[in-house]
């Protein structure tokens, strides 16, 4: 042995806690298959190099039982007459690192979905079902989903790509740099009808781990901006009829030798099956679903995530149905686009709220996510479908963001939220309350053990101070000073002695967002577990 060097490995890097670009789709995708041929025998050959010399692995459906854990999967080898020696939870994130590249085993060790505090099985771990994984780029992406493969109907060859495949590609073509994917399980073919219990579970609590599952990994992933369901139109959709239909290639016919095979080009086209649709029923079952669960979930337990959402294409149109949806939680998006990848979808149509998430993720980078995107460009489409004429793009531009032709090309002629509060109608300044309220925790983490007083409150309103002072400094507040623009009190006038006695502390403040000019009123409470909420207006009142 020439010599022993040490190096000090590379830990996980973890997001800023001020970003307000990063998003989170939840959706239906395959696992990339590999060289071997099932998991069982991947499983096998990872643990042969970590030493194993046991029996068989006995045959399951989901690969290992479901009821083993992280923290238990060495003591199940242990039955099986395991004769290594080794800590349990590095035993099994060696044997992830080895499927897995090391910054997404490392982020799940960092989010205890790796510990005793973990009730996610390891064979979800181990086949990426319903846990996050965070994707940093499209090759990523790539190497560990096919979201190429899914069956245009039961038992035929032809496949076509994923909804949650295309709103990922249009999200990184946008300008999107990092994203979380919790996929829920393999798509179902074009021609079938999806379950309704397909849908992403919106019913977690913070404080049950075991019903973080869909929705409920928002609480591991405060970091998060955006949510995409990539597949809602489809789980909405009418069943779909049609054939595929048989495109010839576009060659001369030219004479080859017998003994060659001349294998027919690999053809996506999919122009003979049409892009999902919705008759009335499921425009209000969508409409509901988005609105009740998705904004209603958001509104009490991910206050600083917006959901993104594309409207259903539709056989009649759907503005009635979309225009009921009353949150500032929920941002739609239509209509649909046509782009160089779109051939590969049903319909050659691709949903549009991948594309809108990386916009507003690239413009919350680039210029910061107070600022309205509206006449952002929107780069690579060649149409969208359909058009509105203007008397329907007056109608839906003020609670539906749209994207439509320009002079300069394709652009967002509006950028809103579906609130019916006009005060919270604009997207900007529901994102701008959300990075106060995500700066406004990061804040209240760092005092959660101190003693509540004077002394506490005058930090906190030095803090926050200096954080509105900053978005004032960059335009995000309106006020030709930084007392015009802003105010913040936290002292015995915004807590009552109730509140002191519970450990609260509740912090008041007012700001006058920038574009559109609108004054809002703030206030929200820290609690002795440091979590942060907003005050109902009533009771702040």
């Amino acid at each position: 042995m020439d010599g022993l060097s040490f190096v000090t490995a590379t830990p996980p890097v973890e997001s800023d806690p001020a970003r307000a670009d990063i998003a989170c789709f939840i959706g239906f995708v395959r696992r990339r298959a590999d060289a071997l041929p099932n998991e069982i025998v991947k499983l096998l050959t990872a643990l042969q190099t970590l030493g194993w010399a046991g029996p068989e692995l006995p045959v399951s459906e989901r690969l290992i039982p479901e009821a083993v854990m992280p923290a238990g999967f060495f003591d199940w080898l242990r039955e099986l007459a395991w004769d290594g020696s080794g800590n349990d939870a590095e035993l099994f994130r060696e044997l992830l690192r080895i499927r897995f590249p090391a910054a997404i085993v490392d982020w799940w060790a960092g989010a205890d979905y790796l510990n005793s505090a973990s009730v996610v099985p390891a064979v979800d771990l181990l086949e990426l079902r319903d846990v996050p994984v965070p994707i940093d780029s499209w090759d990523v992406f790539d190497a560990l989903f096919a979201w190429e493969d899914r069956p245009i109907s039961d038992g035929a060859p032809e496949r076509c790509d994923t909804s949650l495949g295309a709103a990922l590609r249009s999200f990184f073509a946008q300008g999107g740099r990092k994203c979380f994917v919790v996929r829920l399980g393999d798509p179902w073919a074009v021609l079938s009808s999806p379950a309704i219990a397909q849908l992403p579970k919106t019913d977690a609590s913070a404080v049950d781990r075991a019903s973080w599952r869909g929705l409920g990994h928002l609480f591991a992933l405060p970091e998060v901006s955006f949510l995409c369901l990539p597949d809602l139109p489809d789980v909405f959709a009418a069943t779909a009829t049609g054939q595929v239909e048989k495109v010839p290639p576009l060659t001369p016919e030219v004479f080859v030798e017998c003994a060659v095979e001349d294998l027919p080009p690999k053809n996506r086209s999919l122009r003979g099956i049409p892009a999902p649709r919705c008759d009335a029923d499921g425009f209000e079952a969508w409409a509901d679903f988005v609105g009740e669960k998705v904004g209603g979930f958001l509104a009490r337990s991910a206050r600083e995530v917006q959901f993104i959402g594309a409207i259903p294409l539709g056989f009649d149109e759907p503005w009635d149905a979309a225009l009921n949806i009353n949150t500032a939680f929920v941002q739609l998006v239509y209509p649909w686009l046509c782009t160089p990848s779109s051939p590969a979808l049903p319909g050659g149509l691709e949903a549009p709220d991948g594309a809108l998430a990386g916009a507003l993720a690239n413009s919350a980078l680039t210029r910061g996510s107070w600022r309205s995107a509206t006449r952002q460009p929107i780069a690579g489409l060649t149409a969208v479908e359909p058009i509105l004429d203007v008397e329907r793009l007056a109608v839906v531009r003020d609670q539906v963001t749209v994207i439509g032709p320009t002079p300069g090309g394709f652009q967002l002629l509006s950028d809103v939220t579906t609130d019916a509060d006009e005060d919270y109608r604009p997207a900007n300044v529901n994102r701008l309350l959300n990075a106060i309220l995500r700066a406004a925790r990061h804040i209240g983490t760092t005092s959660v053990f101190q003693n509540s007083g004077p002394l506490l409150w005058r930090r906190l309103r030095e803090n926050l101070s200096g954080l509105l002072a900053g978005l004032w400094a960059d335009g995000a507040l309106s006020g030709d000073s930084p007392e015009d623009a802003y105010e913040v009190r936290c002292d015995r006038s915004t807590m009552t002695q109730a509140d002191l006695d519970d450990g609260r502390v509740i912090c008041r403040v007012s700001f006058t967002a920038a574009s559109p000019i609108v004054h809002l009123t703030v206030v929200f409470a820290m609690d002795e577990g440091g979590q942060l909420s907003l005050v109902p207006q009533a009771e702040a009142a």
